[in-house]
């Protein structure tokens, strides 16, 4: 098994509920033996599978059958919590893999599914809960801050799209893309969608803001 040719490193995966993308888009990141956290009905991507789940965290709302498909799994490693909560599942998983002192986790699953749910994992991005990337069942994401530029290696003539999350007012920097940006305003749906990586090493750094690179995996 080869290593991930995105994500060089992870110390937690968590699974999370809503649409989620082939097994194949991150077995290879078990390699690293991270922490593997199941929030709600996240745990039905790894149901049939022989990967040892650290914990299960949520109330379980989501997750049908949620008694029997429980009972399957250590007491100890369930985590139940009140359905009056002020966090999501998803963000009770980062807040437990922070518990442990993870601090690169990789959220997998989300996509596709209720548009809250959806909206509230993209403003983890903003937040100290961050996770260093997000797979769901389409494509590879990953935040660009101040501090953590994007650099990609032999990714070449993949599609690549950019989201301002919070938009930057400084000059943007870019190198290997086949149509480079120094800023959205002239963009006209202020994103750069659909551009292409035209080099082995492409990278992007921002001064101010967050961007959000999108890399689909029917190109990757």
């Amino acid at each position: 098994m080869s290593y991930h040719t995105i994500f060089p490193t992870c110390d937690a995966l968590i699974f999370t509920g809503g649409k989620y993308p082939p097994t194949n888009q991150w077995i290879s990141l078990l390699q690293h033996k991270p922490l593997v956290i199941a929030a709600d009905s996240g745990l039905l991507q790894l149901q049939g599978t022989n990967i040892a789940i650290d914990h299960i965290i949520g109330d379980f709302d989501s997750l049908p059958n949620a008694e029997r498909i429980l009972s399957q799994y250590p007491t100890g490693s369930i985590h139940r919590s009140s359905r009056d909560k002020d966090e999501t599942d998803t963000e009770l998983a980062l807040l437990l893999a922070q518990k442990y002192g993870c601090k690169q986790p990789i959220l997998i699953g989300g996509g596709e599914g209720r548009m809250d749910h959806l909206l509230a994992i993209i403003q983890l991005f903003q937040t100290p809960l961050a996770p260093i990337a997000w797979i769901t069942a389409q494509e590879y994401i990953l935040p660009v801050y101040q501090e953590k530029p994007l650099i990609l290696h032999q990714m070449a003539e993949k599609t690549i799209s950019f989201y301002p999350l919070r938009t930057p007012k400084e000059p943007i920097h870019t190198q290997g893309l086949q149509w480079p940006f120094t800023e959205f305003e002239y963009l006209y749906s202020k994103m750069s969608i659909s551009n292409v990586i035209s080099d082995d090493t492409m990278s992007l750094h921002i001064t101010d803001g967050i961007l959000l690179a999108i890399l689909p995996f029917s190109t990757t």
